[in-house]
């Protein structure tokens, strides 16, 4: 892979772990981080947000909160996510 294709795939975790931090009291699904992280700049893919979602989910930096009434999954930014980004460390 080349180092522009990862250096893109870092900066989509970086705009989706800030996206949840900046709301954390809501749970948000892959279509709606992408278009917020968009919005703010970005021009990131659906499947590379969720790429990135699903990498911060096994990092524990964020959680999968699934909708009990369907099959949608949602996102949050954990409290170990929160830290990271304050600390500049994710």
């Amino acid at each position: 892979m080349s180092d522009a294709a990862l250096a893109r795939k870092e900066e989509c975790r970086h705009a989706v772990l800030a996206f949840l931090v900046d709301r954390p009291v809501v749970s948000h699904s892959v279509a709606a981080i992408r278009r917020g992280i968009n919005r703010e700049g970005g021009d990131f893919t659906e499947p590379e947000t969720r790429e990135g979602v699903e990498l911060l989910v096994g990092l524990t930096l964020a959680k999968d909160v699934p909708d009990p009434l369907g099959s949608t999954r949602y996102y949050q930014a954990t409290s170990a996510g929160v830290l990271a980004h304050e600390r500049g460390r994710a």
